[in-house]
């Protein structure tokens, strides 16, 4: 039998849990949980399913043991839905999930039509999944993204294996990436993004990394370990250091007319203005926008060139202007040259 990868078993088992209209009995994922038909006897299906639920749990993944029914007393599990609600998107909560389970783990080809197997084959046993958690799956796994899933494998091996880890990482977008050393403590997603928390040893403090700016991840091989506090809430800490970092941010922002229509659809305010903009007058419009990212909005103007001007805060003019200093310094002098050359 070919073995399965850990955290393909785990991902099997979240959508599991997740999306079964009723708690699921252990037999039932021994079963049919693709990855744990390789634990051929009682005992070690036991042992690989209490340490995937302690894993998960410690990942701030809520599984909950509970019965199947008034009825029915057989002890099973379910993902308690409210408290793995997503929020701040326009999916509901067992949409968002899914959302964010196969945006992460699930980009390459062959985990795609895993994921999409393991929801036909629980409706195939008899377990109702609502229509969403399928539609959902169908359109996040469209891209294969081979790097998120490679850094994620990583940083679950160096949780696993109590190992610090390697990596470069960069703040924002814009910014440029820097080498951090993490001893991890563990993972959980926040609106819709997975993050993993640990002790930084650059900085000597507990640190939030979120992992899509997160790239070549290493596992180090050393006995050195600065494992989690007793009683550390992994999850409550992860939220408060996303919360703290995407506080609201309101701008103003000049538009050309007929320019950068998202931010006008967005806008608390807008009020005509006239400008001068390279050394022309232009008719446009002040825009106010209110926004959970300071470097969505940098990104929007920067993209607009000419036809937008960052008025305040200054912090998003300097993201700004760092944005486009980034593009020319991109642009090399061969660059120059061929344009140039067919100018001619």
């Amino acid at each position: 039998m070919e073995e399965i990868p850990k955290i393909e078993r785990l991902t099997n088992l979240v959508i599991c849990l997740l999306y079964a209209n009723r708690p699921v009995e252990a037999s039932y994922i021994h079963a049919n949980v693709l990855g744990y038909k390789q634990a051929v006897t009682e005992e070690a299906f036991k042992r690989m399913f209490e340490r995937d639920k302690k894993e998960l749990r410690d990942q701030g993944i809520p599984i909950e043991t509970v019965p199947v029914s008034w009825a029915n007393q057989v002890e099973s599990y379910r993902i308690k839905r409210d408290e793995y609600r997503m929020g701040d998107i326009t999916l509901d909560s067992e949409e968002a999930a899914a959302v964010a389970v196969a945006s992460a783990m699930w980009q390459s080809p062959e985990l795609a039509a895993s994921a999409q197997a393991a929801v036909r084959k629980l409706r195939a046993n008899g377990i109702e999944v609502r229509d969403a958690a399928e539609a959902a799956l169908s359109a996040t796994v469209g891209t294969p993204k081979p790097d998120v899933e490679e850094t994620l494998r990583a940083l679950v091996d160096g949780i696993n294996q109590g190992h610090p880890v390697r990596f470069r990482h960069r703040s924002r977008p814009s910014a440029p990436y820097v080498d951090r050393t993490l001893h991890p403590w563990g993972m959980a997603t926040v609106r819709g993004n997975w993050y993993v928390i640990g002790h930084d040893a650059d900085k000597d403090a507990p640190r939030t990394f979120r992992v899509s700016r997160v790239r070549d991840v290493a596992v180090l091989e050393t006995a050195e370990a600065r494992p989690r506090p007793k009683d550390f809430d992994l999850r409550a800490a992860i939220e408060a250091a996303v919360n703290a970092y995407d506080k609201t941010v309101r701008a103003r922002v000049w538009l050309a007319d007929g320019r950068g229509n998202a931010l006008r659809r967005a806008a608390l305010s807008v009020e005509t203005d006239q400008r001068e903009v390279a050394g022309a007058t232009r008719s446009g419009a002040v825009v106010t926008v209110e926004e959970r990212s300071l470097d969505d909005v940098a990104a929007a103007v920067a993209g607009l060139g000419p036809d937008a001007v960052a008025l305040d805060p200054p912090e998003l003019r300097a993201a700004v202007v760092a944005r486009l200093t980034g593009a020319a310094r991109a642009v090399t002098p061969a660059d120059h040259a061929d344009r140039e050359g067919a100018r001619r």
